[in-house]
């Protein structure tokens, strides 16, 4: 049990910044701590709706929770975020612990409205990302023969815990915001030069994911 803790401790202090970390340490597992316990009242709550013909717990949106799980860790799991400089655009995770198989994933939910066209617009996104990693194209810019040059290795993405964005606040300082698909997934940002209507645009995050790609 001892190492068990000393290894928790170690996991902590990893996703510190190094300064004052006994206090960033206690507020990590005091965080911890306190999602557990809402997943655990989730799922007292969950089982509570009982189906009254089947007498058998119904949660609700059964079959997205049942879609999504593979799409995010939980935070219980450990995974490892080495330190980089605040001069990096973002900041995820090297770790190959989580693979998804693309062509089973996709297999999986090919009823979900989600999931059209997902493939060549990953194709899309990773071309663009090799191509002009500063700016993004309007998701059409490949012909399908460039998209299917494209490999993914091993036909998987690895998926991850937290996103770290790094950024330049109002008073010129740097900043960095910490991103996960459970409880801290909805993002604001500018919108395209192109777009006059409003000034930004909206995401939800669903999954953190990184992939080992070749371009034939």
């Amino acid at each position: 049990q001892g190492e068990l803790e000393h290894r928790r401790v170690k996991r902590y202090y990893a996703r510190t910044n190094k300064n004052h970390a006994v206090r960033q340490i206690t507020q990590l597992e005091r965080r911890e701590t306190a999602l557990l316990r809402i997943a655990s009242r989730a799922r007292s709550s969950a089982q509570r709706k009982v189906n009254p013909t089947t007498a058998t717990p119904v949660p609700q949106n059964h079959k997205r929770n049942l879609r999504n799980r593979e799409t995010y860790i939980s935070f219980a799991e450990s995974e490892s975020l080495p330190y980089t400089t605040s001069d990096e655009h973002h900041h995820i995770s090297p770790s190959r612990n989580f693979p998804l198989h693309l062509t089973a994933w996709l297999a999986k939910n090919r009823d979900d409205p989600a999931i059209k066209d997902f493939l060549p617009k990953l194709q899309e996104h990773l071309l663009g990302r090799l191509s002009h990693p500063d700016w993004t194209g309007d998701g059409n810019e490949f012909t399908s023969g460039q998209r299917h040059r494209l490999v993914v290795k091993n036909e998987r993405v690895y998926t991850h815990k937290i996103l770290r964005i790094n950024y330049t606040t109002y008073d010129v300082r740097r900043g960095q915001d910490c991103l996960n698909p459970r409880n801290h997934s909805d993002v604001m940002f500018l919108a395209a030069d192109d777009d006059a209507t409003h000034p930004f645009s909206y995401a939800q995050i669903v999954g953190i994911f990184h992939a080992d790609v070749m371009n034939t």
